[in-house]
C-alpha cells in the first residue's frame, strides 16, 4: 500500500533478480544509504513495538515510555546494565522495541525481504542518511555477532514509524526464492540463513522454523498416504488437496526445502494439476540439480500434458544422473510409445527389467507395446509374466483377452475377460472387450448386454457406445447404430472409429452420401485406415464413381498389401465396366482375383468372382473351372449369379456374347 511518504516508481517494476538489483543500485547510486527487507509490504515502515499496538488499536502517543517498561523488565534477564545495550539484544532476539532494523549493505535487506511469507511480495526500502535521519540512527557499542553479520544499524523514530520520504522497491513473491538462491551462490561471502543467524539464538530460530516446516511435510505425507488407501476418487482428490495444504504450509516456514517441492508437484499432478506440479518440480530442481526423482516426476507431468518430447528429455536426465532408476526406464517407454516409436519403448521396458526382474509395470507396458506393433506372441508371455508376478492382477488378464481377440482366438479371450471381471466386477473395460470377442464369434445378444454394462458402470465411456453400435450395425438396427455412434462421437470428437461405424450404418441405410462423408472424416483423423479407404471405395462403387471407387481401393492396398476384401471389391469395379474395360485392364484385372484368392484360400465367393469374371472375359475353361470350385466349397453360384442378373440372357446382352450350354445349366435355377 503506497503511502505519502513512499516515491513513484517507474512502470517498468522489476522482473528478474538482476532487475531488482539494478533498480537498487541506480536509487541508491547518489549518496549514502542504509537499507531494510521486509517480507510483506506493510502499511509503514515502522517498529515492530509499534506494529504490535497499532495491532490492538492502543494509544501509544509516549511509545518511548512503554519500551522504557519492556527494559526495566528485561534487565532481571542479563548482566548488561546498559539500557541501550539491553534494547539492541532485546531487537535482535526477537523483543518488542522501538527499534527498526537497517543495514549498510543491500544484499542484506534482500535477504530479509525473501525470506519469510512466501505468498505476499516483499520490499527494500531505500533510505538515504539525511541529517534528520542520522539523529536517528543508533549504533551498538559491543555489537553481537548477528549484528556485525548483518551489518545492522538501527533507527530510532519519534513516533514509531519513519515520516521521512524513502524508495521502495517491491520485490514480487515469485521472485523470492530465486533471490535467496542468488544471495547463497553468487554473493561472496554467502548471505544464507546460516550466516545472517549465525549464533546459538540464529540455531534455535532455524531449528525451530525447520520443526515447523517438517511437522508439515510428515503431515502432508500422511493425508498422502490416506489418498493411497482411499477407495473414492471424490475421497482421493480430498486427501489429495490436504496435502497441498501441508505441503505450502511447510513452504510458509522455509522456502528451501527441496523435498517439499517435489511431494506438492507429487500431489498435483495426481489431482491433474500439472502445469502447477511442473512449477513445483522445476523449483525443486533450480534448488538441487542433481535430483533424479525430480526431473523423473517432471517428466511424467510434461506426459500428462502432452508433452511428449520433454518428459522424454527429463527421463534421460533422471537415468543420466541416476543409471540403475527403474522407473525412469519405464517412464520413458511409455513417452516413446506416445510417439509410436515402439521399438525405442521397448528397449527401455526391457532396460527396466533387466535392473529389476520383477518390475510388473515394464512387463504389462512391454506387452502393450508388442501388441501395438503386432508381435502378439511377445505380448502375450510379458502378459502371463505379469500374471505370474501378480495373479490378481485384473488389467494384466483384460490386456491379454484383447491379445488373443487380435488373434482370433476369442475363446481364449473370453476366459481372461471372464477372469477379469472375476477380480474386479466394476470393470467397464472389460465388459466391452468380451463384448467385442462376442460378437467376432457371433453371438449378439451376449455382446450386446456386455455393452450394456460397460456403460452402465461407465457412461462416458465412448468406445462401448461405438461397440454397440457396432453390434447394432450386425443385427440391421441400423437407426439405434447411428444413435450409438452419434453419443460416441459427441464424448470423443476425434473417434474414427465411431465415424466409420456410423458410415457402415449409413450406408445399409442406402444413404451413401451420409456414409461418404463419414468414412472422409474418418480417414482425415485417421490416415493410416485402411478399412475406412476400402469401404469409401464400397460407397462410391454403389454411385457409380468407379475411377473413385478404384483410387480408394488403391490407397487401401497400399495401407495393406494383403488385404483381399479390396482385391476383391477392386475387382467388381473392372466387372461393373464395359468389356472393353476388361481388355485393356487384363493384367491388373486377373491379379486381383488371383491376390484374393491367395490371401483368403478357403472363401469360395472369390472363386466365383473369378469364375464370373473370366466368363466375361469368354474364358469358358476357365470360368467353368472356377465355378465348380466355388459350388464344391458350398457356395451358392446360382444364387451369387441371380444377386446381379436377372437371368442367363440379361448377362449374355450386357457382355456381347452366348454362355456354353453346360455353363447356363449351371447357372440355372432348377425347375420347381
Amino acid at each position: 500500500m503506497k503511502t505519502p511518504n513512499q516515491s513513484n516508481l517507474s512502470s517498468d517494476k522489476p522482473r528478474t533478480v538482476e532487475d531488482i538489483i539494478r533498480a537498487i543500485e541506480k536509487k541508491s547510486a547518489d549518496g549514502s544509504y542504509i537499507f531494510r527487507g521486509e517480507p510483506q509490504c506493510y502499511k509503514r515502515v515502522s517498529s515492530n513495538l509499534f506494529r504490535e499496538l497499532d495491532a490492538i488499536n492502543a494509544q501509544y502517543s509516549n511509545i518511548k515510555k512503554i519500551e522504557a517498561g519492556i527494559v526495566a523488565e528485561a534487565k532481571a534477564y542479563t548482566n548488561k546494565t546498559d539500557n541501550s545495550e539491553i534494547r539492541y539484544d532485546l531487537q535482535h532476539y526477537g523483543g518488542k522495541t522501538n527499534l527498526i532494523d537497517f543495514t549498510t549493505d543491500y544484499n542484506v535487506a534482500l535477504f530479509f525481504a525473501c525470506y519469510g511469507s512466501p505468498t505476499e511480495s516483499g520490499r527494500v526500502i531505500i533510505l538515504r542518511e539525511t541529517e534528520k535521519i542520522k539523529e536517528m540512527l543508533r549504533h551498538p557499542k559491543t555489537p553481537e555477532i548477528r549484528v556485525g553479520a548483518q551489518k545492522s544499524i538501527f533507527v530510532e523514530p519519534l513516533k514509531g514509524y519513519i515520516e521521512q520520504k524513502y524508495e521502495v522497491i517491491r520485490i514480487s513473491k515469485d521472485l523470492k526464492l530465486l533471490i535467496l538462491q542468488h544471495l547463497q551462490e553468487t554473493v561472496k561471502p554467502e548471505i544464507s540463513p546460516k550466516t545472517i543467524y549465525n549464533d546459538i539464538h540464529g540455531f534455535i530460530r532455524s531449528h525451530n522454523d525447520n520443526w515447523m516446516a517438517y511437522r508439515d511435510f510428515y503431515n502432508g505425507l500422511t493425508s498422502e498416504n490416506k489418498a493411497n488407501e482411499a477407495k473414492t476418487l471424490k475421497e482421493k482428490r480430498k486427501a489429495y488437496k490436504e496435502a497441498i495444504d501441508h505441503y505450502t504450509n511447510a513452504l510458509d516456514q522455509n522456502l528451501q526445502l527441496v523435498p517439499v517441492y517435489n511431494n506438492r508437484g507429487n500431489a498435483y499432478n495426481k489431482i491433474d494439476e500439472h502445469n502447477l506440479a511442473i512449477a513445483d518440480y522445476n523449483t525443486a530442481i533450480g534448488l538441487n540439480r542433481n535430483l533424479a526423482e525430480s526431473y523423473n516426476n517432471r517428466g511424467t507431468a510434461y506426459g500428462k500434458n502432452g508433452e511428449s518430447e520433454h518428459a522424454i528429455k527429463d527421463y534421460t536426465e533422471a537415468v543420466r544422473l541416476k543409471p540403475d532408476y527403474t522407473e525412469a526406464y519405464n517412464n520413458r517407454g511409455n513417452a516413446y510409445r506416445k510417439q509410436e516409436d515402439l521399438q525405442q519403448a521397448i528397449e527401455d521396458y526391457t532396460k527396466a527389467i533387466e535392473l529389476k526382474p520383477d518390475y510388473i509395470k515394464s512387463y504389462s507396458s512391454r506387452g502393450y507395446a508388442y501388441g501395438c506393433r503386432g508381435d502378439y506372441r511377445e505380448a502375450i508371455a510379458d502378459y502371463t509374466k505379469t500374471i505370474a508376478l501378480k495373479p490378481d492382477d485384473a488389467n494384466a488378464y483384460n490386456n491379454r483377452g484383447v491379445v488373443h481377440g487380435k488373434k482370433s482366438e476369442y475363446d481364449l479371450a473370453i476366459a481372461d475377460f471372464n477372469t477379469a471381471l472375476e477380480l474386479k466386477p466394476d470393470y467397464p473395460e472389460a465388459y466391452s472387450n468380451r463384448g467385442v470377442a462376442y460378437m467376432k464369434k457371433g453371438e449378439l445378444d451376449r455382446a450386446l448386454q456386455d455393452h450394456i454394462k460397460a456403460i452402465e458402470l461407465k457412461p462416458d465411456y465412448a468406445e462401448a457406445y461405438n461397440n454397440r453400435g457396432n453390434v447394432y450395425v450386425a443385427k440391421d438396427e441400423c437407426d439405434l447404430a447411428i444413435k450409438d455412434c452419434n453419443k460416441a462421437i459427441k464424448l470423443k470428437p476425434d473417434y474414427a472409429e465411431a465415424y466409420y461405424n456410423r458410415a457402415v450404418a449409413y450406408g445399409k441405410k442406402n444413404e451413401i452420401d451420409r456414409a461418404i462423408a463419414d468414412f472422409s472424416t474418418a480417414i482425415q483423423l485417421k490416415p493410416d485406415y485402411f478399412a475406412a479407404y476400402n469401404n469409401l471405395g464400397v460407397a462410391y462403387y454403389n454411385t457409380g464413381e468407379f475411377d473413385r471407387a478404384i483410387k480408394n481401393y488403391n490407397l487401401a492396398l497400399k495401407l495393406k498389401p494383403d488385404y483381399a476384401e479390396a482385391y476383391n471389391n477392386r475387382r467388381a469395379v473392372y466387372g461393373a465396366k464395359r468389356i472393353d474395360y476388361y481388355e485393356k485392364n487384363k493384367s491388373e484385372f486377373g491379379t486381383d482375383y488371383a491376390e484374393a484368392i491367395r490371401k483368403n484360400p478357403d472363401d469360395p465367393s472369390a472363386y466365383y468372382n473369378r469364375g464370373e469374371a473370366f466368363l466375361r472375359l469368354k474364358l469358358w475353361d476357365k470360368g467353368r473351372k472356377d465355378l465348380m470350385i466355388a459350388k464344391e466349397m458350398g457356395a451358392d453360384i446360382v444364387d451369387l449369379f441371380h444377386n446381379r442378373y436377372a437371368n442367363v440372357a440379361d448377362f449374355e446382352q450386357e457382355n456381347r456374347g452366348k454362355l456354353p450350354e453346360d455353363i447356363v445349366a449351371m447357372l440355372t435355377p432348377p425347375q420347381a
